[in-house]
C-alpha cells in the first residue's frame, strides 16, 4: 500500500512540474483545477483519517511529539489549532456513514466537513439534510445553516433540562 502511494505521488509531482499552465486553453484550465480539485479534497480527507489513525495508535510518540496536534502540525505544516480541528473532525466521523463517505471520496472538503460533523454528532439522524446543505450552499451559508442547527439542538437540550427541573421539584401537598 505504501509502495501504491509513493508511485502516485511520484505520477502526480512529475504532472505537476512538467504542465505549462499558460499554454492551457481555458476550457482545459478549467478542467485541470476541478480535477486538482477533487484530488485536494480526497488527499485532505485521506490525510485527516490517516492523521487521526496516527494519534489512536500514539504513533507520534515515536517522533518525540508530546501530542498528536503538534505532530500534525509539523508534518502538515499548519497551525497545532487547525491540526487540532482536522483530528477532531476525523475522529468524529465513526458514526456518522453518509458523511465519511461523501469526505472519503471527495465531495466534501475539510472545511465542509468541519463544519458539519459536530453538527451531526449532536443528531446523526440529520446526516442527509446536512449533506445537503453542503452541496447547495458556499461556505459561508453552509456555517450560518449548522449554527443555526446548533441553536435548534441547544434550545432541545434547554427545554429538557428545564421539564426535568420541574419535574424534580414538584411536591404533592395533601
Amino acid at each position: 500500500m505504501c509502495e501504491e502511494m509513493v508511485a502516485v505521488t511520484d505520477s502526480l509531482s512529475k504532472l505537476c512540474s512538467s504542465l505549462e499552465v499558460g499554454l492551457l486553453s481555458g476550457p482545459d484550465a478549467k478542467a485541470f483545477a476541478r480535477g486538482f480539485g477533487k484530488l485536494r479534497r480526497l488527499a485532505s480527507a485521506t490525510e485527516a483519517r490517516c492523521a487521526a489513525r496516527v494519534a489512536e495508535t500514539d504513533a507520534y510518540l515515536h517522533d518525540g511529539h508530546k501530542t498528536p496536534e503538534r505532530w500534525f502540525a509539523g508534518s502538515s505544516g499548519t497551525s497545532v489549532g487547525e491540526a487540532a480541528s482536522v483530528l477532531a473532525t476525523a475522529s468524529q466521523l465513526g458514526g456518522l456513514a453518509e458523511i465519511a463517505g461523501a469526505f472519503d471520496s471527495g465531495e466534501l472538503s475539510l472545511a465542509q466537513a468541519g463544519e458539519i460533523v459536530p453538527v451531526a454528532v449532536l443528531d446523526p439522524s440529520g446526516q442527509s439534510e446536512l449533506l445537503d446543505a453542503a452541496r447547495s450552499r458556499d461556505l459561508v451559508g453552509l456555517k450560518r445553516f449548522c449554527e443555526r442547527k446548533r441553536s435548534e439542538h441547544r434550545s432541545q437540550e434547554e427545554e429538557a433540562e428545564r421539564l426535568e427541573r420541574l419535574h424534580r421539584t414538584r411536591s404533592v401537598r395533601h
